[in-house]
């Protein structure tokens, strides 16, 4: 794929989701590419695929055990798919009583075929009539407890023979633990045999070596994602353990190398720091800076050490004076090395800087007057540059300290709550947190993270399981744990089991959007690697509100959600939000399956030529309402390749709500009123069609030689329209042309003044603090 994922399966060009690859209309430009791996069929825009990088097809060698029993292929055939218990065991033989519809029907399943990738479940009888039902199910899903005893009644234990057929199926479904295991069982069942152990007593070797790079691998990822404390812990259990491979003992060395290398930076520039200080002229040794230079001495960590970067070259520099060196190091702890100050005097007060900007992050909406004196008192201070703010903000710590963890049992998980603005159906709005391992809130690689919603039969707890794992003791190890992720789960729908459908309304929009608000206030958060999800009706509405405010979102991932109403008439903000669709081939409702009624839509976001859409769908074979569990993993791997695009050159967005009403660097206050004519309430949705009027907000933006243009049009025209800049748009420094609908909304001589109150201001309402808006433009009267 274009973005680095390698798809593996048999491949057609489709011109339509809904076409069957046998039956493609030649007439037709074939602009979807589906991939079929045994499990699942995966649709993406042909665009997408590195044409010049599809190999040519050779047969997969896979090692395949194949049961005895076949079904009939005569029978009732299975269709439409609800919910179901996923949890009902398999029996030694592959056999299983699956209960349908809530428990009214009772399907008979049987494996029919085991490969490293997927396993074929077949129907046999629903409610004793024969049954024609083809489901696959990921292998490495499968419970090891009910897969092993299902292998080994496919084989002869006394064959040697079978026995190698088994490890090497474990070896091909990366299940080396197991592999593992077998083949030492071999080597003990054949011990005699000396030709025997030779032969494997290699390959024995080999698989060592594989399951620990696989475990050095994984420590790997944990270094990427922070988890510095783990890592290290099981690098010392890795060193001394004797049966490691000489080959990867360097590897190991090389990484706890990592750690002695950052603790021996950390001393030097220490003592760097101490040096300077004590070589300052008395005059200049300010009774500020002693606890400064302590701050920075004892918060120095893996996650921090990269703000002293700047100094870390200026330090060996003669060009500086230690003077300047002391406020190059200062100033690139409290704002970062990016920001460039010499003078120690203004590195001197940028604790106090730092403190008036958290206490005005913490202001309420009835906190103006205060609001008011933390600004006259910023401005007084040398340290209030806008460069110096932004920098302040992005480094600080989260302002909203949270103590409200619950559970010494459950490390870095909350139940928070937040006052509700629209005051129902609650006064309040719940919301829980799982943290990653190790996480630190001064951490300079920001930490991603994934709001999911809950389905009618799921809880926000529940949704956190799903994505960082279950407790084992006072540990997750879901793959959100792995990747360093926080997850975030608001109770986006209190009225469970009353509202059985998602409604489009405000309150979902509301707790998702002000959870998310509170979280960036609490948690240090990459704000540029947000991503929502959710499931059923948690996934239909993951994607509405995706669509509604695009530009929050590094991507979207609904988890058998509905196309219906806005979503359908939002389609152009889908070119701005990478989506990841995940469903079953079966799933739906009476006599409806969901892929069935979303098809219209996939083929409009899935063929484009014209400015292309980021869209991927997974459709699992032969299953119906699941979590989908065995799709995480891919999941992660599609979440880690994107991030926000805070300020696209161009966009085109629609919105038709009242509260959808901000998109980038454009703002409308008064959509509602000022445009009644073309805002439809949920409430007021017909029954058939989509609304022809809309509000449309379009932006360019066109960096030139002696001026910046930024375009702004939004139809119908509107007055009130309030327009953001900063400096990851536009060029401060040059002329800045401003138009709104052909108005001008620049300064006359077209140069815009940075304001700290604009930016403390964004920095509180949108809680952003690492893409603070600089600038607020209105029209002028």
């Amino acid at each position: 794929m274009q973005d680095g994922r390698i798809l593996e399966g048999k491949i057609a060009q489709l011109s339509a989701v809904n076409e069957k690859a046998s039956e493609v209309h030649q007439a037709k430009a074939r602009l979807i590419m589906v991939v079929d791996d045994g499990l699942r069929y995966v649709y993406v825009p042909e665009y997408m695929i590195r044409r010049n990088q599809i190999p040519e097809a050779t047969p997969e060698s896979m090692q395949i055990f194949k049961t005895k029993i076949r079904p009939s292929q005569d029978g009732t055939k299975l269709t439409v798919l609800g919910d179901y218990d996923t949890n009902v065991k398999f029996d030694t033989f592959g056999r299983r009583l699956l209960p349908l519809q809530g428990g009214a029907s009772f399907a008979s399943q049987v494996i029919t075929e085991l490969t490293p990738r997927y396993i074929r479940v077949q129907g046999l009888h629903l409610n004793n009539n024969p049954l024609i039902w083809d489901m696959r199910i990921a292998t490495a899903s499968l419970p090891r407890e009910q897969l092993t005893p299902i292998l080994m009644n496919q084989i002869d234990r006394e064959d040697i023979n079978d026995r190698k057929k088994l490890v090497r199926f474990y070896t091909d479904a990366n299940l080396l633990e197991k592999a593992a295991d077998e083949l030492f069982s071999i080597l003990e069942d054949w011990k005699d045999d000396a030709e025997v152990r030779q032969d494997l007593t290699a390959v024995y070797r080999r698989l060592e070596q594989m399951r620990y790079q696989n475990r050095l691998n994984e420590m790997e990822l944990r270094w990427n994602a922070g988890q510095y404390g783990l890592v290290l812990h099981y690098l010392r259990a890795l060193e001394k353990d004797e049966k490691l491979p000489e080959q990867l003992f360097m590897s190991v060395r090389r990484m706890i190398q990592r750690y002695s290398d950052f603790q021996r930076n950390a001393e030097a520039m220490s003592a760097q720091i101490d040096a300077m200080y004590e070589k300052l002229p008395e005059t200049e040794k300010d009774d500020r800076l002693p606890p400064i230079l302590e701050e920075i001495k004892s918060g120095l960590s893996l996650n921090t050490i990269g703000r002293l970067d700047a100094f870390k070259m200026a330090a060996p520099d003669k060009a500086f004076s230690d003077t300047e060196k002391l406020a190059i190091a200062m100033t690139g702890w409290y704002a970062g090395s990016a920001v460039s100050n010499r003078r120690l005097t203004i590195a001197a007060s940028l604790p106090e800087a730092r403190e008036l900007v958290r206490k005005y992050l913490l202001t309420g909406e009835h906190d103006a007057l205060e609001r008011k004196d933390i600004l006259e008192k910023l401005r007084k201070l040398e340290a209030s540059t806008p460069e110096m703010i932004a920098g302040i903000l992005a480094n600080m710590k989260p302002p909203k300290e949270t103590t409200e963890e619950t559970d010494e049992e459950k490390p870095g998980f909350y139940e928070l709550e937040i006052p509700n603005p629209l005051h129902e159906p609650e006064g309040v709005i719940r919301y829980n947190v799982q943290l990653p391992p190790g996480y630190d809130p001064l951490r300079g690689d920001r930490y991603p993270v994934l709001v999911t919603l809950n389905g009618l039969t799921q809880s926000p707890e529940m949704q956190i399981d799903f994505w960082a794992g279950s407790w084992r003791g006072r540990e997750r190890t879901g793959h959100a744990t792995r990747h360093g992720y926080i997850v975030v789960a608001p109770d986006w729908n209190p009225q469970v089991g009353k509202r059985l459908e998602y409604d489009f309304s405000a309150f979902p929009h509301a707790a998702v959007l002000f959870t998310l608000k509170d979280a960036f206030r609490r948690f240090n958060i990459d704000t540029d690697k947000v991503f929502i999800t959710g499931h059923g009706v948690g996934g239909t509405a993951a994607w509405d509100i995706a669509l509604a405010h695009p530009d929050l979102w590094a991507g979207a991932i609904p988890f058998h959600g509905v196309a219906s109403k806005y979503i359908q008439a939002y389609q152009p903000n889908v070119g701005h939000v990478p989506m990841y669709f995940v469903d079953g081939e079966l799933n739906g409702l009476g006599q409806t399956r969901n892929f069935d009624m979303n098809a219209a839509v996939f083929n409009q976001y899935l063929p484009r030529q014209a400015a292309p859409y980021d869209v991927t769908v997974v459709r699992f074979i032969g299953r119906g309402q699941e979590s989908f569990s065995d799709e995480i993993i891919n999941v992660f791997e599609w979440m880690n390749r994107r991030t926000r695009n805070f300020t696209p050159l161009s966009f085109e967005a629609y919105s038709m709500r009242a509260w959808d009403d901000f998109f980038w660097w454009v703002e409308l206050p008064m959509l509602d009123k000022q445009s009644p004519d073309n805002v439809t309430d949920p409430i007021i949705w017909p029954e058939k069609g989509i609304p022809k009027k809309k509000i449309t907000v379009r932006s360019t933006i066109m960096k030139q030689a002696n001026v910046n243009r930024l375009n702004v049009t939004v139809t119908p025209r509107m007055d009130d329209i309030l327009v953001f800049l900063t400096p990851d748009m536009l060029d401060f420094n040059a002329k800045i042309s401003v138009e709104v609908n052909g108005r001008p909304y620049h300064p006359p001589d077209g140069y815009v003044e940075k304001d700290i109150a604009v930016m403390l201001e964004d920095a509180r309402t949108r809680s952003d603090r690492l893409h603070p808006f600089w600038v607020c433009l209105k029209r002028r009267r």
